[in-house]
């Protein structure tokens, strides 16, 4: 008997059997967790691949993950405002134009016309009537004036007849003598009365033709005046549309482009919080696996 209580003396104390239990109990939720983990670690192993791979592939993109979740990307609805208006603007845009070269070939056709019109013939015009007319009544009264006073037209002075002769030209009047250059333009002007009386129809076909050049020309004038707004508009809104990008480092692309660039960010953006719920679950269990190796 002396001999088994002097075995069981050497083995000493038994240990705390409840604080055994509590490591116990401590370890198995980390054993099974420990598969768990070992498939974390190569899951994010293939989440780092991937996200520095696509980094590499977003266009225009050079910077690293942090300064992409940075970045205050413009929204999906932003993107899609700006793709339906430049889908409008272009579509004004084509309208312009073709009202541009609807004008441009009215105008063309109608100066066509005219040039055809004058060369068959020229066609007395009231306004050439009124002219020739009124030079007719100007060199009258200077040589009534001459008359009366009794100077010889000889005797005239330049300046007087100087304004009058220069435009006699204008008239295909060739007289240097005041009585005759006069006698000429009243034969002239007699001469286009007549003429207008009898080409009534092609006077009138003429004023219609100007008319229609007068008005095309000052709907081109309106029109190129139009456009110009229409382009300083355009402009004004691609410009709003590049510093939207510019200042996140990017060359902004067509809407569509950029929507498709949003969509691979935002694919990105949702690996990268993925990356770090994995990694932030992986620190947890090694602080846990800590904590009980400690005790």
């Amino acid at each position: 008997m002396s001999r088994y209580k002097a075995v069981c003396d050497e083995l000493g104390a038994v240990p705390d059997s409840a604080a055994l239990e509590r490591v116990i109990q401590a370890i198995r939720p980390l054993r099974s967790r420990a598969e768990e983990q070992t498939a974390r670690t190569a899951a994010i192993a293939r989440l780092e691949v991937a996200i520095d791979r696509d980094l590499g592939r977003l266009p225009g993109w050079t910077g690293d993950r942090e300064a992409l979740q940075a970045l205050e990307v413009p929204s999906a609805s932003t993107v899609e405002r700006y793709r339906v208006q430049f889908e409008s603007d272009d579509a004004d845009c084509r309208r312009l134009e073709e009202e541009g070269r609807v004008l441009e070939r009215e105008r063309v056709d109608i100066a066509t016309q005219l040039d055809s019109f004058q060369r068959a013939q020229e066609v007395p015009t009231e306004a050439a009537l009124q002219s020739q007319r009124a030079l007719r009544d100007t060199g009258w009264s200077l040589a009534r004036n001459a008359w009366e006073a009794g100077t010889p037209p000889e005797k005239m002075a330049d300046e007087a007849l100087d304004a009058f002769r220069s435009r006699l030209t204008e008239h295909q009047v060739t007289e240097s003598n005041l009585a005759d250059a006069v006698e000429s333009l009243t034969e002239g002007a007699d001469e286009l009365a007549d003429r207008l009386r009898r080409e009534s129809d092609r006077t009138a076909h003429l004023a219609q033709l100007e008319s229609r050049h007068d008005g095309v020309t000052e709907r081109l004038t309106a029109f190129v005046q139009r456009k110009s707004q229409a382009n300083a508009g355009y402009q004004q809104q691609r410009e709003a549309w590049n510093v939207l990008w510019r200042a996140l480092g990017l060359e902004a692309r067509s809407p569509q482009e950029m929507a498709e660039w949003r969509a691979e960010y935002g694919d990105l953006i949702d690996s990268i919080a993925e990356l770090e719920e994995a990694l932030a679950a992986q620190s947890a269990y090694k602080e846990e696996a800590d904590r009980v190796a400690d005790q």
